[in-house]
């Protein structure tokens, strides 16, 4: 289960949850961390990457195809990955779990290389200071 959970779905789930169902406990930084982090679509996105950049005359076009379905694939595991019994969608996770997996593409460089902007260090940047302080938001 991938949910983050809060002192307030711990509320709501025992309120509604049955007497033998167990309560789930509130996630801390760390499993907040592991939990905002969608390691399954950035690691599709590392092999995928990598094979396109193996193959001669891929465009940039397809590139950016691949890192939009990937966004659009994050959006649904993370959306699938977070429903809890007797707890509303968590949509501030979902929204979490794609800006990161977009951090991550853009630290990587992916389709961002071939913009005129685009500078490896920013990536890099981007991706301590997210990393570092998405777990100290709690839905």
């Amino acid at each position: 289960m991938r949910r983050v959970i809060t002192e307030s779905d711990v509320e709501k789930f025992t309120s509604k949850a049955g007497v033998d169902e167990p309560t789930p406990t509130v996630d801390d930084y760390s499993s907040k961390l592991m939990k905002y982090i969608p390691a399954e679509t950035v690691a599709g996105f590392v092999a995928l990457n990598g094979l396109l950049s193996a193959v001669p005359g891929v465009s940039l076009g397809f590139s950016w195809f691949v890192f939009m379905a990937l966004v659009l694939l994050t959006m649904g595991y993370a959306w699938r990955s977070t429903q809890y019994k007797h707890l509303p969608p968590a949509y501030l996770q979902i929204a979490i779990q794609t800006v990161a997996f977009v951090v991550w593409v853009f630290s990587i460089g992916g389709p961002f290389v071939n913009l005129s902007w685009y500078k490896e260090y920013y990536g890099a940047s981007i991706l301590i200071l997210y990393t570092i302080f998405i777990p100290l938001i709690t839905p």
